[in-house]
């Protein structure tokens, strides 16, 4: 019983023991099975090893197994390496420690070939043809996230984005004056902003009720005599009227019965005179847009959203302002003038008039512009009668003519059956076609072409020629490609205006030659027509 009862004891110390190790080894496979295998594309492998130690630990793996462990963790690839780099010699020969070390050395080698790739790539991204600055300053941000700049990365970039720039023209001495405006500049709009902030407190005071303006009453105001081009009262002057925006800035010239010559001032802008004329009713300087392309062009064109409105109340939206140094009886200052698509001479407005004080003695008048009147719709009609007239039209200068192949030979086509609901329609349409002139008919011919009638939207018909089963084989024809309708869009890019035109009957409006009229012969039920223009 004793011998028994020990061998008991040792079966199930036995058993809890292999229990105990199946457990722990179960608890250690499914750690190890859960830790992230490491690929060497990965950067991170001084990280890797410090949460590997970490298993190590948690789990009581001896030193040992250390380098069984780490292989069997590690992608094919990665192993893979590690022979490469350790060769002649085998991973598992190596120790633990020098494993780690030879992994560590080749990716730091790898990581700053890379992080040199980057920042050379960087230093070499100069403005691609056709980018805007805005779209090359975020390709050099972009390029600049692996180059590792730190606190470099402003100076880098700046250094970058001036030696990359596309722009030849830039010299030491236009980019000092370039600073130069723009401190200049910075300097106006504070000391506007100072100006605006105090007007306002002045601007509180009793108005004047034609014009809006606080510095003098009714009776004394030079529009109380004018007619509004808005509401064509006199003494009620277009600034004087409420506006829907209070951002549209208005560009008036009134009527009188008094005509008076307009006064021009020649400022130096950007160092090239310019004849302006001066309006007061302008509330900010224009220059037209042909004016600036041929005298400015090389001036930067900023966006602007001032909308501006005419003396006759029409919106008009600048293409954009550019900053000029403007120089006037010795003074000087950084003013912004705006760009206009319109035919008028250029403008000298009041907001210049804030920096640059005229000598009002030599100012004695101001020109008022009467507004142009616009032609009524009869008078156009009149004048144009040709063109809207219902008779059929001839175009001028050109006639058709028909070029037949070689060796071709004459094809009669007799009339097609037309429906006795269609008849009375088609008789009727050939009779019209007759007596304007574009068909007569004919005795014999050696061509004819069947006849299509097409029901039109007016009820009555159209007729068409079927020549693809007579004349149009034997024709020369000159191909022309068809535009794309992308290609025909982008001709109209930057038009304001567009006109739709729909001619009457146009296809009858072109004269074919003597030589041409007999091939374009059609076929009627008992009698032939010999057309006199082409369809």
């Amino acid at each position: 019983m004793s011998h028994s009862s020990d061998e008991s004891s040792a079966s199930n110390a036995s058993s809890v023991s292999t229990v105990q190790v199946i457990e722990r080894r179960h608890i250690m496979a499914g750690i190890i099975e859960h830790m992230e295998p490491f690929d060497k594309s990965c950067d991170q492998w001084t990280l890797y090893i410090e949460l590997f130690e970490h298993y190590f630990l948690a789990n009581d793996i001896q030193a040992a197994k250390n380098v069984s462990v780490l292989l069997s963790v590690v992608v094919p690839k990665t192993y893979g390496l590690l022979r490469s780099l350790v060769a002649p010699g085998k991973p598992g020969a190596k120790t633990y420690e020098q494993i780690v070390t030879v992994l560590q050395t080749h990716f730091s080698l790898q990581q700053a070939a890379g992080q040199l790739h980057e920042f050379y790539t960087a230093h070499r991204q100069n403005q691609g043809e056709g980018q805007t600055v805005a779209q090359y300053v975020a390709v050099l941000k972009r390029l600049s996230e692996h180059c590792e700049f730190r606190d470099y990365l402003e100076d880098a970039l700046r250094d970058r984005f001036v030696c990359g720039l596309k722009t030849k023209e830039l010299t030491f001495q236009k980019a000092v004056e370039h600073a130069v405006l723009a401190e200049t500049a910075a300097w106006d709009v504070q000391q506007l902003s100072s100006f605006l902030k105090v007007n306002a407190v002045f601007s509180q005071s009793e108005k004047c009720r034609c014009c809006e303006k606080a510095n003098h009453t009714d009776d004394d105001c030079w529009y109380k005599d004018c007619e509004c081009h808005q509401c064509g009262r006199k003494g009620n002057e277009s600034e004087g009227m409420k506006s829907d925006s209070d951002s549209d800035l208005g560009l008036y010239a009134m009527s009188q019965k008094v005509k008076y010559s307009h006064v021009s001032v020649m400022p130096s802008v950007n160092g090239k005179k310019i004849e302006m004329e001066f309006d007061s009713g302008a509330a900010v300087p224009l220059i037209p847009w042909e004016m600036f392309k041929r005298k400015l062009r090389k001036c930067p064109l900023q966006p602007t959203e001032i909308m501006l409105k005419t003396y006759t109340g029409e919106p008009l939206a600048p293409e954009g302002v550019i900053k000029m140094q403007v120089e006037l009886n010795k003074q000087r200052a950084v003013l912004p003038l705006y760009v206009v698509k319109v035919d008028a001479p250029p403008l000298f407005g009041r907001e210049w008039l804030r920096a640059i004080k005229l000598n009002w003695r030599d100012l004695k008048t101001v020109q008022a512009i009467e507004p142009k009147q616009t032609d009524s719709l009869e008078t156009v009609l009149k004048r144009h009668s040709a063109v809207f007239s219902y008779k059929l039209g001839i175009m001028k200068g050109v006639k058709a003519r028909l070029t037949l192949r070689p060796k071709s030979v004459p094809k009669f086509c007799p009339p097609r059956n037309v429906p006795y609901a269609l008849q009375p329609r088609v008789e009727t349409e050939l009779k019209c076609l007759t007596e304007v002139g574009v068909i007569s008919p004919v005795a014999h011919s050696d061509w004819a072409t069947p006849v299509v009638p097409v029901n039109k939207k007016d009820g009555t018909v159209r007729l068409c020629g079927d020549c693809k089963v007579t004349l149009n084989p034997a024709l020369c024809i000159k191909k022309y490609p068809i535009p794309c309708i992308e290609d025909l869009f982008a001709s109209l890019a930057g038009g304001q205006r567009f006109s739709k035109l729909n001619l009457s009957n146009a296809y009858l409006q072109m004269e074919v030659e003597e030589s041409s009229k007999k091939l374009l012969t059609i076929s009627m039920r008992n009698e032939g027509a010999g057309m006199t223009s082409g369809e």
